[in-house]
């Protein structure tokens, strides 16, 4: 989990901070306001909305930056379209459609439509970090997690009331990082203030802690949920797996899919499981579009399955693993209770 600090962004963002302090404080003032009605169109991926420029603004050509520069009535009023609203993506393409509106209006040959599309782009990124956002926790805390209140999960132990709501706070934290996100496309100089650094990476170390975690548990209920379907018979006309993951370059909590049973009449054996198990983890071992540190632990999940159904032995409840402290450990303990293995059995 990174995000690319391009040569030069810290000059871009000293030179972007200057320009706009260098407005009146009225001038600043509003573009903060326009900034957060603008926000709000982008979060509802808005089909069409309007802002506004502010009345004068001095031009970063100027020296003194004084008298302040009016915009015509007719200029201050600007719009974006986006027709994009109706697609799925409407989220994403409603920044590129006020990104795109900006863009347009930096090409004018007007330099102080030039410059009040700069201003806006600006503050409308300053606006999302700083005002959107929730500060967690310093660096230098004693407390690993940058926003301990959204923690919901630890050392395989589930804090909260269920899994859907343990989702529900990791969507949190996937939204805190899209809106940094956000902010990042709307003008790229902000990835170098170090509040946006802070949070980005804040947030983002404790998304992939708690997504990894998650991932982790319900594994674990998956496994418990084949054995009960088994045990009831569902499962003799066929049945996918979908294992779950967190990707740490989408920053996502995924599903792994795959087949474990061929539609039709067929008789579920454990075997089948291992086996489809064991052919997934070729599979994910050369796939090339997961880092190495998400292929580890899907793999380390994926070989849990495979453990928890070899031999066809019956099934031993996995609760007790809640409280280990890796999956390496999990694994282990299930191999050690496996017949067969040493010390696996009390001798009688």
């Amino acid at each position: 989990m990174e995000i690319s600090l391009e040569t030069g962004m810290d000059r871009q963002l000293t030179e972007s901070a200057a320009f706009f302090e260098s407005q009146s404080l009225e001038t600043r003032h509003f573009l903060f306001n326009q900034a957060g009605q603008i926000w709000k169109a982008v979060q509802k991926g808005a089909l069409y909305y309007k802002f506004q420029l502010p009345a004068e603004v001095n031009l970063s050509s100027s020296k003194d930056h004084t008298p302040g520069h009016r915009i015509p009535g007719f200029k201050r009023n600007q719009h974006v379209l986006n027709l994009s609203a109706f697609t799925r993506q409407s989220r994403e393409s409603s920044t590129a459609s006020f990104t795109k509106r900006l863009e347009q209006m930096e090409r004018e040959n007007n330099p102080v439509l030039r410059d009040s599309a700069r201003l806006v782009r600006y503050a409308t990124a300053r606006h999302i970090v700083f005002n959107e956002l929730e500060v967690g926790m310093p660096a230098n805390q004693p407390d690993q997690f940058y926003k301990p209140a959204w923690i919901f999960i630890q050392q395989g132990k589930l804090l909260a009331p269920s899994i859907d709501e343990g989702r529900k706070i990791l969507h949190k934290m996937e939204k805190y990082l899209h809106a940094l996100r956000q902010a990042c496309a709307i003008d790229r100089c902000i990835q170098a203030d170090p509040a946006f650094q802070e949070r980005f990476y804040g947030m983002g170390e404790q998304l992939t802690h708690q997504g990894r975690e998650l991932a982790n548990v319900m594994v674990i209920d998956l496994i418990k949920e084949i054995r009960a379907r088994s045990n009831r018979n569902e499962l003799n006309r066929g049945f996918t797996l979908s294992v779950p993951f967190f990707d740490d370059l989408e920053l996502a909590l995924r599903m792994h899919d795959f087949e474990v049973i061929p539609r039709g009449r067929i008789v579920f054996e454990p075997a089948f499981v291992v086996e489809a198990a064991r052919k997934q983890q070729a599979v994910i071992a050369q796939d090339q579009d997961l880092s190495p540190n998400t292929q580890k632990y899907l793999l380390d999940n994926l070989r849990m399955i495979e453990k928890s159904f070899g031999y066809n032995q019956q099934y031993h409840p996995l609760g007790m693993l809640f409280f280990s402290k890796s999956l390496d450990e999990t694994a282990s303990h299930i191999e050690h209770i496996l017949p067969g293995n040493k010390g696996s059995r009390k001798k009688t």
